[in-house]
């Protein structure tokens, strides 16, 4: 199942905006990123919007990494400054995304019915 809902919608580069104000003011920051495209792609952003994408306070943390707590959302030995961008947890949570939207009324498609009525 591919996640259509919500695409394109700004979300990364929300984040991206969020990481570079900390960068800027010096902070360690940590993002959980699905892979290594999507890891290139937050940096892309970042240096984008003016960021420092090269900056040594930037942690891109993989997916799959031990460190990461799922229940709660967090890293361990990390208090601040922790992003999950939402790739990783569409990839993570798929199977509780399906169920929790397997019901859900498509309102594009509803539009579409109306509009040729």
């Amino acid at each position: 199942m591919i996640i259509t809902y919500g695409r394109r919608t700004g979300r990364t580069t929300r984040m991206c905006e969020d990481i570079a104000l900390e960068l800027e003011a010096d902070h360690d920051v940590y993002v959980v990123v699905a892979n290594n495209r999507e890891a290139k792609r937050v940096k892309q952003i970042i240096a984008e919007i003016g960021g420092d994408h090269a900056s040594p306070n930037l942690h891109l943390v993989p997916a799959d990494s031990r460190n990461i707590i799922w229940d709660g959302l967090g890293l361990r030995g990390v208090r601040d400054n922790i992003f999950f961008d939402h790739y990783a947890l569409e990839v993570h949570y798929h199977d509780v995304i399906a169920a929790w939207s397997r019901y859900l009324l498509d309102l594009a498609d509803d539009t579409d019915k109306k509009e040729s009525e």
